[in-house]
């Protein structure tokens, strides 16, 4: 989820002066922000993107402790919904992209689907040990439960 405090004229205004984007970003966002941002410099030469990484819920916390980023950048949108609830963002929340799941093993047979990731002998799971994020939340218990991701 995409989340701002500054409205859409202010990106757009013509300015002689130096002007500075701030984004408050989650962690997995790193590789293709920072891409982002290059282009975006290089077409707007007068601009500054400033990018502070890290977990959505710490990056919530800054912005309602009052960390002025002008965007947030979220994988879920509960933490934008938040900021909206307590009157720290400007409009809506846009939804800017669609992950998929992906299973990859160098050893494992993953034919089998998301399955594999209940095999006590997989020793290495990231979905294990990343229950803290926003698909463990919306999906993991669920799946435990049921051996369907998709199922509530």
């Amino acid at each position: 989820m995409l989340n701002c405090k500054k409205t859409e004229s202010d990106f757009t205004k013509k300015s002689t002066q130096n002007f500075t984007i701030s984004v408050a970003a989650a962690a997995n966002l790193r590789d293709v922000l920072e891409e982002l941002k290059q282009i975006y410099m290089k077409e707007n030469p007068d601009k500054k993107v400033e990018i502070t990484f890290g977990s959505s819920g710490l990056l919530v916390q800054q912005i309602l402790n009052g960390a002025p980023f002008d965007l947030f950048l979220s994988a879920d949108s509960s933490f934008p919904d938040k900021l909206k609830s307590k009157n720290k963002t400007s409009g809506n929340s846009e939804i800017y992209t669609f992950g998929k799941v992906a299973l990859w093993s160098s050893k494992a047979n993953v034919s089998k689907g998301l399955k594999l990731i209940l095999n006590p002998e997989i020793k290495k799971n990231r979905y294990r040990q990343s229950r803290s994020c926003t698909l463990w939340k919306k999906y993991g218990r669920s799946f435990e439960k049921n051996g369907n991701l998709f199922s509530n």
